[in-house]
């Protein structure tokens, strides 16, 4: 399967829904990052996507780490509390992560905001990616909750 997708996307961010709007705009949101004279929010683009996730990879990883310290859990070299702890503190991470970016990520479309941070959305979907696999981790801990929350 070809992980390349070719795209054509009219980038709808411009607020007063312009095309091709010269500098030096007709609002405060102009912004020209590639000299071309025409505001960036305003432009159709075209190219292709290859932006490749690790979505498998980072579920192998993530699986194996889990396994590790439910091993040591029931071997009661780490007790589960720990265990949990251990996980409950990535999720946090990952949520931070996965939320910060997310906020730069608006903060850079609506604002114009300029991040030294290169690649945002991509480290927002990885983390996100390892926030929604560590999530059903801590499901499977809760299931009796769940499954009798259900029942109500």
């Amino acid at each position: 399967m070809d992980k390349n997708k070719n795209f054509i996307a009219l980038l709808s961010l411009c607020p007063l829904g312009l095309t091709n709007d010269p500098s030096p705009g007709q609002c405060a949101r102009f912004i020209d990052i590639n000299k071309n004279g025409f505001c960036d929010y305003s432009q159709t683009i075209s190219g292709t996507l290859t932006t490749n996730y690790h979505l498998f990879p980072l579920f192998f990883i993530l699986s194996v780490f889990y396994g590790i310290t439910i091993l040591l859990a029931h071997k009661k070299l780490l007790s589960f509390a720990t265990h949990q702890k251990i996980w409950n503190f990535f999720l946090l991470i990952t949520f931070l992560v996965s939320g910060f970016f997310g906020i730069f990520l608006v903060m850079k479309i609506n604002y114009g905001w300029q991040s030294t941070i290169s690649n945002l959305l991509f480290w927002h979907v990885e983390a996100g990616i390892i926030m929604t696999i560590i999530s059903f981790f801590h499901i499977l801990w809760h299931w009796k909750y769940f499954k009798n929350y259900l029942k109500k």
